[in-house]
């Protein structure tokens, strides 16, 4: 999620494809690939993107093309990564994660895998209508029965209005957010063994539009209409934050006594933060090279 999410902030901040920014976005998109192979599907609403709002120069064909040629080698080197550690691990170039995992047998190809029912994995991972009493029996929707995200985080039901303001404002913008968002979906939704958090990587694309529906509700006139929009906000968000907060402390079998348990990994959550520090300046380091050259 944190790879797709900073390729489209620098997606969105790139005035054209002639920018390093938008080499950025390339670059990190292209890297979550060797973590989703399914991400690689997300090039198609960005190049839409790119022509829909008008990034690309085709009067300025050498120059474009100079940076579709890098983009292209950046996505060929992060590819050719994966299918390297793939071949050398396992001696395969293409396999699934859980291909040789005996608890999902129908995991061990992408065909067997994308055969389930979309409809019924649809419900999993957004309302479990056929499962309802996991709406007040927590303790039953822990683990690989996390329920669905309107369940979970029913705050998220105010991005469905929130998209409709999204696209009055930013069209382009909005449309891009719903193509990743339906693509993560029906991907999860059509896998044998479908699991709520396999569409993680959309969340922050539906808690974005809210901000839209807050604005609007906020910046009325009209204070009974106010008042209770800020009620209903503020009940939805205290259940979304206790139920996000039990899934989490409760998904791998550990109750509730220590509420605290990273504490035992803080040395190592350290080191990872000072490594991303480094590639960071590292990134900046590069860009400013690539800039004066």
């Amino acid at each position: 999620m944190c790879f797709v999410l900073m390729a489209i902030y620098f997606l969105l901040k790139s005035e054209s494809i002639c920018h390093s920014k938008f080499l950025l976005a390339v670059f990190f998109l292209s890297y979550s690939l060797i973590i989703e192979l399914q991400n690689l599907i997300l090039f198609i609403p960005l190049i839409l993107y790119v022509f829909k709002s008008n990034k690309i120069n085709l009067k300025s064909q050498p120059e474009s093309l100079k940076y579709v040629g890098y983009s292209f080698l950046i996505l060929l080197i992060c590819f050719s990564a994966l299918l390297a550690y793939n071949y050398l691990a396992f001696g395969e170039w293409f396999l699934k994660s859980n291909k040789y995992n005996p608890l999902f047998p129908e995991e061990a190809s992408f065909f067997t895998s994308l055969s389930g029912n979309f409809l019924k994995g649809l419900d999993t991972l957004f309302t479990n209508f056929k499962q309802i009493e996991l709406l007040y029996k927590w303790d039953i929707g822990v683990r690989n029965e996390s329920p669905g995200l309107l369940l979970v985080t029913p705050l998220l039901l105010f991005s469905i209005p929130g998209f409709v303001l999204f696209y009055r404002s930013k069209r382009n913008e909005a449309i891009l957010f719903l193509l990743i968002i339906v693509i993560n979906v029906v991907i999860a939704a059509l896998h044998k063994t479908v699991l709520t958090r396999h569409i993680f990587t959309i969340t922050p694309f539906l808690f974005f539009p809210i901000i839209f529906v807050n604005r609007y509700f906020i910046t009325s006139r009209n204070i009974i209409l106010k008042t209770a929009y800020i009620i209903v906000f503020a009940l939805l968000a205290s259940w979304s934050v206790a139920r996000v907060f039990y899934s989490i402390h409760t998904y791998y079998g550990r109750d509730l006594s220590n509420i605290f348990p990273f504490k035992n990994e803080l040395s190592v959550f350290f080191i990872f933060i000072l490594l991303i520090g480094i590639v960071c300046c590292l990134i900046i380091l590069l860009r400013n090279l690539f800039l004066k050259s």
